[in-house]
């Protein structure tokens, strides 16, 4: 079966993008390499902004609103703001995710989860997914599928590699643990290398972890530990402690698209390079990609608007973010 965009990954870029393109009447594939809904290592915080961008409330998938920051050095020296409203949602991802994906089925996308892609080609008139070992084609491909996905792996072969090595441990929180976090997020610079360390609840859990560069990973266990204690925490009862690579954004000469096939959120490396945010800026793509396939992509084959579209609007807020 041939679709117009087959977009792999069903992260909150590729369920916007399949959202978008189906809205537009695009025959839309889906693929998610795990069931939905399925666990993701993330934080789980997103900037107030997002919702703007969200085709539905959030409501109930919110577990935290938070209106105060606490920033501090190696545990110490905390500096604090408070806000009136809210600046930060925290949202379990497996939730979050699964929403978008549903309204991308819902609006008449073909979701493949559980499936997993092992390869796929490129042509001068349509792609190529070697999906579970039968191949699936269509005019445009979008790599959603994260930093080490398919898509970039065999069609971007000069990606940066990825910026940091993280570490997360989900804890339950204790009464004094809980107090601290509530409504609030923790911060901390100088004991992860090139990294920063985080503290984030979700009603009576809290995501800790560090990030740290790439040349530091064999120090992430080490230096998880050293902040958990000098912020209080303790890693006794861990829920669940996992790995992750972020891709922090560095500069904007690296090409976004290839052909037909463009890449979106944390595959096109467009986090943060702050404070490590990614949702909004993988969102956000998603929608650029879909529009510039159903633009540009279906009229003249022609992909190039979609690095103009992030160079103009997503670089540069991410730029102001450590400005």
């Amino acid at each position: 079966m041939r679709y117009d965009t087959i977009v792999v990954g069903g992260g909150p870029a590729g369920a916007t993008a399949a959202l978008t393109l189906v809205k537009a009447g695009a025959k839309v594939l889906l693929v998610e390499r795990r069931k939905l809904p399925r666990y993701k290592p993330c934080g789980g915080c997103l900037s107030q902004r997002v919702e703007r961008l969200l085709p539905f409330e959030l409501g109930k998938l919110i577990e935290e609103r938070i209106t105060g920051l606490t920033f501090t050095w190696r545990g110490r020296d905390p500096v604090e703001a408070t806000f009136a409203e809210p600046v930060a949602l925290m949202i379990w991802r497996n939730m979050f995710d699964q929403a978008l994906c549903d309204h991308a089925v819902n609006a008449g996308a073909e979701l493949q989860d559980g499936q997993t892609v092992r390869a796929v080609r490129a042509s001068a008139n349509h792609v190529e997914v070697d999906l579970e070992g039968r191949t699936v084609t269509a005019d445009f491909l979008i790599g959603a599928d994260g930093v080490a996905g398919v898509v970039a792996r065999d069609l971007f072969p000069d990606r940066d590699q990825p910026g940091l090595v993280a570490l997360d441990a989900e804890l339950p929180l204790n009464r004094a643990a809980e107090a601290k976090l509530k409504g609030r997020v923790i911060l901390d610079v100088g004991q992860a290398p090139g990294g920063y360390g985080w503290a984030f609840p979700k009603g009576g859990v809290a995501s800790v972890g560090v990030a740290v560069e790439r040349r530091a990973a064999k120090r992430v266990q080490s230096c998880l530990t050293a902040f958990l204690r000098s912020s209080g925490f303790s890693d006794r009862g861990a829920m669940r402690t996992t790995g992750a690579l972020i891709p922090i954004h560095c500069d904007g000469t690296r090409s976004l698209y290839r052909g037909r096939a463009l890449l979106v959120g944390d595959a096109a490396r467009l986090v943060d390079p702050f404070l490590g945010e990614g949702i909004y800026y993988a969102i956000q793509s998603g929608q650029h990609a879909a529009q510039t396939i159903v633009t540009d992509g279906s009229r003249h084959g022609n992909l190039s608007s979609y690095q103009a579209a992030v160079s103009r609007t997503i670089i540069p807020s991410s730029r102001r973010q450590v400005g």
